[in-house]
């Protein structure tokens, strides 16, 4: 976008992801939740598994993933 002058301007927007927040609404609430079960007890290469709920990156998502999504839950609404 030109502003007039010989200056281009670039408009740009920053997306701050919260861990914890599976639908990037920038909350953490029972939509995220329900994200999380949806993928619960699925391993990388499953049609329902999602790398962002797997918080200890060991390409399965298990109770200890869940007690991460849990402690990010209480911190955000605590």
């Amino acid at each position: 976008m030109r502003d007039g002058s010989d200056h281009v301007l670039c408009l740009t927007t920053a997306t701050i992801t919260i861990p914890g927040d599976l639908d990037y609404d920038q909350d953490i609430d029972i939509i995220d939740f329900n994200l999380f079960c949806a993928t619960y007890g699925s391993k990388m290469g499953d049609s329902n598994y999602n790398p962002m709920a797997d918080y200890d990156h060991d390409c399965c998502i298990t109770l200890v993933d869940y007690g991460i999504w849990m402690d990010y839950y209480q911190s955000y609404n605590g």
